[in-house]
């Protein structure tokens, strides 16, 4: 029942993708940027997937869903016992691949007939906002004042914002969407993980397509570009993906002016909802400015399923003694998965 399909096998399956994180294109592009082999488990003739990655390191090899929001995909159609079913198959097959325990996170952006596969809740209930977008006035009126005020304040000043499909030149090193994204990921300190190779951007341009956008904000003192994203589509969903701003800009609105660009943008292709993500921590800045935009608020949570037990706390052990603390430090940590994974 259960099949395994790398990246060529799952796009010349023809199986439709319920969202742009389970679509082989955007898993290839995870690869190149260090994430593991992508690999789809896929029963049920595509109602049932589970896109992963198989990480190895010299402690453990272990699976991840792909970063973002997918997780596992299960046809409202399809039973519990079916669902459960796939599952086991799957935990079956990543064993055989050597896996001692997987991490997957579940979408709140599509609709599943599976609650999951249970395990160590990880992340619970963490927020994300979705705006819906069928009607653009609408959209604009539910918004909360200060982000309203804030595009009006970027317009006043003379910023002027477009959306378009992405091309070569918008990704290269040196673009400014580069430079601008690169230098916020500096300033938050944040980890090489989300600094991306060349590669990553022509593996998404080449695979997404027509489906990669980028959106800019440009000054008005010789148009030079100050707020940049790149928004991946999907069907008539529209993600909110990487972003960045020139410091000054963004607090005079040139990343609200940035995303009502991007909804207008959606509004008049025919696009319904636009995902937009959430913050780091819930109530943290990025989760309030994003809130401001009146979006509807989804919850989705994480799972850690150890697959080996013995294997496991092996594994864990190890990385304490690395660590130079004792194994049950490790061991009691919560919010951590896998522990031998652990920085502290």
């Amino acid at each position: 029942m259960l099949h395994t399909h790398d990246v060529e096998a799952f796009r010349e399956s023809g199986y439709a993708a319920p969202d742009v994180y389970f679509r082989a294109e955007y898993g290839a592009a995870e690869e190149a940027a260090g994430s593991g082999r992508w690999l789809m488990f896929e029963a049920f003739e595509g109602r049932w997937l589970m896109p992963v990655h198989i990480r190895e390191s010299p402690i453990a090899t272990d699976a991840v869903s792909p970063y973002g929001y997918a997780g596992i995909y299960a046809d409202p159609e399809l039973s519990t016992s079916q669902a459960r079913a796939a599952w086991d198959e799957a935990r079956s097959a990543l064993l055989d691949l050597g896996c001692i325990s997987v991490f997957v996170r579940q979408s709140p952006l599509v609709a599943s007939g599976w609650e999951g596969p249970g395990g160590e809740i990880v992340v619970r209930d963490h927020p994300t906002f979705q705006i819906d977008i069928t009607d653009i006035a609408v959209a604009w009126d539910r918004m909360q004042g200060r982000s309203r005020t804030s595009i009006r304040k970027s317009q006043r000043m003379g910023m002027s914002a477009r959306v378009r499909y992405a091309e070569w030149r918008d990704l290269a090193s040196g673009s400014p969407f580069r430079v601008l994204y690169e230098q916020g990921m500096q300033r938050r300190s944040a980890s090489d993980r989300y600094v991306f190779p060349d590669e990553y951007y022509e593996i998404l341009l080449g695979g997404l397509g027509t489906d990669l956008l980028i959106a800019e904000v440009s000054d008005s003192v010789g148009g030079a570009v100050v707020a940049s994203s790149l928004l991946m589509l999907h069907g008539d969903q529209l993600h909110y993906h990487l972003s960045g701003s020139d410091i000054a800009a963004g607090r005079n609105g040139a990343t609200n002016a940035l995303l009502w660009a991007a909804i207008q943008w959606a509004g008049d292709s025919g696009v319904r909802s636009f995902h937009l993500g959430g913050g780091l921590a819930p109530g943290d800045s990025l989760h309030k400015f994003k809130a401001s935009f009146g979006g509807d608020e989804l919850r989705f949570s994480a799972y850690g399923v150890v697959l080996d037990e013995r294997a496991y706390q092996w594994a864990t052990d190890v990385r304490a003694s690395e660590l130079g603390v004792p194994a049950r430090d490790l061991s009691a940590m919560a919010g951590t998965f896998p522990r031998y994974r652990s920085t502290l």
